[in-house]
């Protein structure tokens, strides 16, 4: 197998400061940014693990990371990556509200990522904070 290996970064948080989410402070929207070689140019502060199987790779989940793309894999293998959060009781009420990559997450994401071009942050806070209001009220009256 080419690619697929896992990638933690570093810096931490500060990587998201200066990067945004999913690289967006860096992309500017743009559909064909390679996220993934931009990263590897920041050199030291990204540590890569190749692929083994039954490999498992163990750090702080606030850490950016990711896996890198499949390049080629043999006909008939499959890839299968198991990402399990630990978080201290500070941080469940609020990873329960909006767990990563559910439906109502990626809803915020997206809905986030369309008003990330306003340029007054004090305008964008307020219409996201509405947003977020908004969806929470529907997914309560869902759930």
């Amino acid at each position: 197998m080419l690619g697929g290996n896992f990638a933690v970064n570093l810096r931490g948080l500060d990587h998201y400061k200066e990067w945004g989410y999913k690289a967006r402070f860096k992309s500017n929207g743009d559909a064909e940014f390679d996220e993934v070689a931009a990263m590897e140019q920041e050199g030291e502060d990204w540590q890569f693990v190749g692929y083994k199987h039954r490999r498992v790779v163990c750090f702080d989940g606030d850490s950016p990371h990711m896996a890198t793309p499949i390049m080629d894999i043999p006909d008939g293998a499959r890839r299968v990556i198991v990402g399990i959060n630990v978080f201290g009781h500070n941080v469940g009420p609020e990873a329960a509200r909006f767990p990563d990559h559910s439906a109502r997450a990626n809803r915020v994401i997206r809905m986030l990522q369309a008003f990330s071009g306003l340029t007054d942050s004090d305008q964008l806070k307020k219409i996201a904070e509405s947003a977020k209001n908004k969806l929470e009220d529907r997914a309560a009256a869902t759930d």
